[in-house]
């Protein structure tokens, strides 16, 4: 169907085209001249809407083409009318369910009452931009062209038609296209203003092969035909559920329904596999949606026009229908006074129009006179929903068509699919909503990614110059190569000959050396060339070239250190008295100075913790002093002296180069009585320490301090 509609501003006008739709059932509804802005909005249930509103419009102009939920279709935006000068046009693509290639375009057009030659220009230009001279490329195009020929049926031609004739004798083959005119007058006037163009084969054509009007409420009649499509259309079902208002709901009926629509017992197994509780979950969600299908109420559909009306207004509807039908009638008799009777049913027909328009006033009037006394003042929470609602519609969410590059990146990286694309020049226009969405991503990560990174940053080359110079540092220093072992009960971390592998086996071990009476510290250092354990058993082969430090991650790592560290345990006066001891392993070594002045004693082991590090120093090695701790144990408090307190709560090693943090307080002051009994029994595993390290044993201690 093909209708020059004359303005669907007003709601009268809207019925008539509706009550034609429903009368014929059209799969395809072309429209002409809608004089429709953005401020209307029009709505079907059954059939999808496709606008195009003249720019800056003042009641003229404007194509539409409604088809049906079912069929499926693409809207086509490019070529567009928008900066044509007299053709304005809406375009969708039907879908085909096989034969892909072949593609037919339903072009809605309208011109302007205009005799200049750039019409033909205009619509040469549409044609071709759908590569119409394709043979797999089919339309239909129809609708008010303007245009007047005597071989249609017209008293004369005026100079559109004579435009139309040359374009007919010139170029029509190159589409394989067919102009169809109408059996009778289309306008009011007597005039075949409203044609048919296409290369597809029309059926229901009348003998002289014209297309068949109807009635229709405006200054033209409304075309009818069919056409025969080259593929099968794609459709598919439409199932529209309705709407519910689940706050609607009465809970005490959902719950007695819910009972009635479940009735599986809960399984009393905790152990259910995991089909089994996807299934318990399916069948309680099942009886959870039947049961609120028939307990909340279905919220009405907005149903356009629909909802104003009312017996009166189809009433005189169908008396308006029935009046224009006799109208046409008499126009085509052969009668001497039909011009009485016509007349005075114009007359008639203008008195139904003008009751029409009043009853839907009233109906309107009455409509949201009802909506808004339902709204409640007295309800905050469904107050400004419901003006919301009512006064301030929300608008459609759409994403504009995108415009990008042939060489763009989401083409070469097959973001998009290019055969959805329009091609426009050198450029392509995209127009699935997918692709849009692909674009749009695509360029925000280009934009963004870098940021991320901080890629060409200052903050960046400077992170990657220093960790550059740390792995090159770390490649000098060690050249690791681990054995990955897994642990258990039958493979215990711990080597059984070494007793003392971990800190609280060797603290056990020490109570002879140090009295109650005297306070006694102890560090442990930790060397920055610190060593990965071997298995024990896998030897490696490789050969390393040790710049500085020691050989990392081989069976020979520890004996190195200790051959390093051995002479250190007889050096500066240690172990060779009860006052100053140290025991060591590999590259960890505790030591210990007792006392009865802390002042002393801090003063000592400051002295002593610089000797050991100029002893390392001699073999290139350094302390790590992230790994060093100061532990002072002494007697509860209330054996001390407040001289000895104040001395013991500033007790620190002040030199920078070994302490964990300068700023930060390193030693533990231990007065707990019940700590200060673990550290009498500490005394004594240390004792018992040093004396097994005077057999040749050794041990590791956890990297820390003490």
């Amino acid at each position: 169907m093909a209708i020059n509609a004359n303005c669907l501003q007003h709601n009268v006008r809207r019925f008539e085209l509706f009550s034609r739709i429903e009368q014929y059932n059209p799969d395809i509804v072309l429209i002409s001249e809608t004089k429709l802005t953005k401020n209307h909005y029009i709505q079907s249930h059954d059939y999808t809407v496709i606008r195009t509103d003249r720019p800056n419009s003042k009641q003229g102009g404007g194509t539409a083409i409604m088809i049906k939920n079912n069929i499926k279709h693409q809207i086509i935006k490019y070529p567009t009318s928008e900066k044509n000068e007299l053709l304005e046009f809406t375009i969708v693509q039907l879908l085909p369910s096989q034969h892909l290639e072949k593609k037919t375009f339903i072009i809605s057009a309208y011109a302007t009452n205009s005799n200049r030659k750039i019409f033909i220009q205009e619509l040469n230009d549409v044609l071709q931009r759908l590569n119409l001279h394709n043979q797999n490329h089919f339309f239909i195009l129809a609708g008010d062209l303007n245009a007047r020929r005597k071989e249609w049926g017209d008293s004369k031609d005026n100079q559109r038609g004579k435009y139309l004739r040359t374009w007919e004798e010139e170029s029509a083959d190159k589409f394989g296209a067919s102009i169809y005119t109408t059996d009778e007058p289309s306008f009011t006037a007597g005039t075949f203003l409203d044609v048919c163009i296409t290369n597809i084969t029309l059926s229901s054509l009348t003998a002289n092969n014209k297309i068949t009007t109807a009635d229709y409420d405006s200054d033209h009649r409304a075309l009818l035909f069919s056409a025969i499509l080259p593929s099968e259309l794609q459709k598919e079902t439409v199932i529209q559920s309705p709407r519910r208002n689940l706050r609607a709901i009465k809970w005490k009926k959902f719950g007695k329904v819910l009972d009635d629509e479940y009735k599986q017992d809960l399984p009393d197994n905790r152990n259910l596999s995991i089909q089994e509780i996807d299934e318990g979950i399916q069948k309680i969600t099942s009886a959870i949606a039947t049961t609120m299908s028939k307990t909340a109420p279905v919220v009405k559909r907005d149903e356009g026009i629909l909802k104003y009306l009312n017996s009166r207004i189809k009433k005189l509807q169908k008396n308006k229908t029935e009046s224009i039908k006799l109208l046409h009638m008499l126009s085509k008799s052969t009668n001497p006074h039909k011009q009485v009777a016509i007349t005075k049913l114009k007359s008639t027909i203008n008195l139904i129009k003008a009751e029409l328009r009043i009853e839907f006033n009233k109906a309107v009037e009455e409509y949201w006179r009802g909506q808004i006394k339902q709204i409640n003042h007295k309800d905050p929470t469904a107050f400004f929903p419901k003006i919301n609602k009512l006064l301030r519609k929300k608008n459609l969410i759409s994403i504009a068509d995108q415009k990008i590059n042939n060489d763009d990146p989401a083409c070469l990286n097959g973001s998009i699919d290019i055969s959805k694309a329009t091609p426009v020049d050198n450029e392509l226009i995209i127009t699935d909503p997918t692709d849009k969405l692909n674009v749009i991503g695509d360029f925000y990560q280009s934009i963004n990614a870098p940021r991320y990174l901080n890629t060409g940053t200052r903050l960046k080359e400077i992170v990657d110059s220093k960790a550059s110079a740390a792995k090159e540092l770390l490649k000098t220093r060690r050249d690791v190569s681990i054995t990955i072992t897994n642990f258990s009960s039958e493979n215990s971390a711990i080597n059984p000959t070494h007793s003392g592998f971990i800190i609280p086996n060797v603290l056990n071990n020490t109570k002879k050396d140090a009295p109650d009476e005297h306070k006694k510290e102890q560090p442990f250092i930790n060397i920055t060339q610190t060593f990965s354990v071997w298995d024990g058993v896998n030897t490696s082969k490789k050969s390393y070239k040790i710049l500085e430090g020691l050989q990392q991650g081989t069976v020979n790592s520890p004996l190195l250190f200790n051959i390093y560290t051995m002479a250190l345990l007889q050096s500066f006066g240690l172990n060779k008295s009860e006052n100053l001891f140290a025991v060591a392993y590999a590259d960890d070594i505790i030591t210990g100075i007792v006392g009865k002045n802390p002042a002393k004693l801090q003063e000592d082991l400051e002295t002593l913790v610089n000797k050991i590090n100029n002893y390392y120093k001699t073999w290139n090695l350094r302390m790590n002093p992230e790994k060093c701790e100061t532990a002072v144990f002494r007697r509860e408090s209330n054996h001390l002296s407040k001289k000895a307190l104040s001395q013991i709560d500033e007790f620190k090693i002040k030199s920078k180069n070994y302490l964990l943090l300068t700023t930060r307080q390193t030693n533990i002051n231990i007065c707990n009585p019940n700590l200060v009994e673990y550290q009498r029994s500490c005394y004594g595993k240390l004792q018992g320490l040093r004396e097994e390290m005077s057999q040749g044993m050794h041990w590791y201690l956890q990297i820390s301090s003490f």
